[in-house]
């Protein structure tokens, strides 16, 4: 039996677990896989006849940044400063027993119009889309269909009220409109398939594993690609609320290409690592982040097409203070070419000298839960290899309110 039949006959046969209890709710930002809540164990009779429970949530980012370039240079990056709407996310979700669902949507959209611009609009997009079937009294299979994040990295499964920066570390979600030299982040985007997974916890302990059939995609896409799907499967250890290690792969098999001649297939396949712990210290909170991608692509169909492997990690240091206030610090690297093959000296001399690292240093205020307000200050010190050294370090503000 292939792996693809297998994950669609175990969807099906999984699908006919009784109802039992009530699932639990979303994230706030309906942006990442649910984690177990209080109570997780406490089985709880079926309301079949109750009407499903609707809640309505979002959220609203504003960002200033300010790039401090150099004019003589005659490059566009730091010519657009000023403010920017970084997100405007409306969330409904909805429960009835074992049945949940979310569906998200987003008024700030970015959509450059090409590499190394600041040109493009800011649109209205569908972010999540999916229904998961969970029974808390079984705590090892639950089933989520639709659109959604494919559990790969922390980083990006990260909500944005857990961010100890404005943004993503730039091996998750790479250098972007007027920033810099322009590179693709190793994270997954959104996409539409199937999610098997469970969080079963042992006293203290816990342990999680995600298995997911994608199309390959990407998000708001009518259909796959090709008929191959894209699989990721985690797994990770807790332990209390303090600490998280996990691990993962993706394989993808992408086609590209606007007519059936001139289709190219791809494959990539991707590692993860990471660490995140939170440990208390007295008055103060001490929070540790690492990560580590690498994805190797290879092009089967274009014989002249180097194989190449992209590699990133970053660490970040945090220190909760009283009055909710944390400080912070994150060094960060990605090379999208950290290995290649190929006897194209020009083309060695491009991928060779791609490399960026991130210097980042941030303040932030983040108020209780009956005050869902979030501030951010961050300075960036960005350094490029040579010879594509450009002046780009950049103070960026953040305003984020919860609803």
């Amino acid at each position: 039996m292939s792996i693809r039949a297998l994950f669609t006959s175990t969807v099906a046969a999984a699908t006919l677990i009784p109802a039992a209890v009530a699932a639990q709710e979303a994230p706030a930002d309906g942006a990442t896989i649910p984690r177990p809540s209080p109570g997780a164990n406490q089985i709880v009779a079926p309301a079949t006849d109750a009407p499903f429970d609707v809640q309505v949530s979002g959220f609203v980012r504003v960002q200033e940044q300010q790039i401090f370039e150099n004019d003589d240079e005659g490059l566009p990056f730091g010519r657009t400063d000023g403010f920017t709407l970084d997100a405007a996310r409306l969330i409904v979700k909805a429960k009835k027993g074992p049945l949940a669902g979310v569906v998200s949507i987003d008024g700030a959209v970015d959509r450059f119009d090409g590499k190394n611009t600041t040109l493009g609009t800011v649109n209205l997009g569908l972010k999540d889309a999916w229904i998961r079937y969970s029974r808390e009294d079984f705590p090892f299979i639950k089933l989520l269909v639709g659109q959604f994040k494919p559990p790969f990295d922390a980083e990006e499964q990260r909500s944005t009220r857990d961010m100890l920066f404005i943004d993503r570390a730039v091996e998750a979600r790479g250098v972007r409109g007027g920033e810099g030299w322009n590179l693709d982040g190793l994270s997954i985007d959104r996409d539409i398939g199937g999610l098997i997974y469970g969080e079963p916890t042992f006293g203290d302990f816990g342990l999680a594993y995600f298995i997911a059939a994608t199309n390959g995609g990407g998000a708001n896409r009518v259909g796959n690609d090709n008929d191959a799907f894209q699989y990721t499967a985690r797994v990770e250890l807790r332990w209390t609320e303090m600490v998280m290690i996990g691990a993962a792969v993706n394989y993808n098999q992408a086609t590209s290409g606007d007519e059936i001649e001139d289709f190219v297939d791809e494959e990539y396949v991707g590692l993860a690592a990471d660490l995140s712990a939170r440990v208390p210290a007295g008055p103060l909170a001490v929070v540790v982040q690492a990560q580590f991608i690498q994805q190797r692509a290879s092009f089967p169909d274009v014989p002249v097409e180097p194989e190449r492997v992209a590699m990133g990690y970053h660490g970040a240091l945090g220190v909760e203070l009283p009055m909710g206030f944390t400080a912070a610090y994150r060094y960060a690297f990605l090379d999208p070419t950290s290995s290649f093959e190929t006897d194209d000296a020009t083309a060695e001399a491009t991928l060779d000298t791609d490399a960026v690292t991130l210097h980042t240093v941030g303040l932030n205020w983040q108020g209780e839960v009956t005050v869902p307000v979030k501030t951010q200050i961050n300075y960036t010190i960005t350094q490029e290899q040579a010879p594509k050294e450009i002046a780009n370090d950049r103070l960026d503000l953040l305003f984020q309110v919860s609803f």
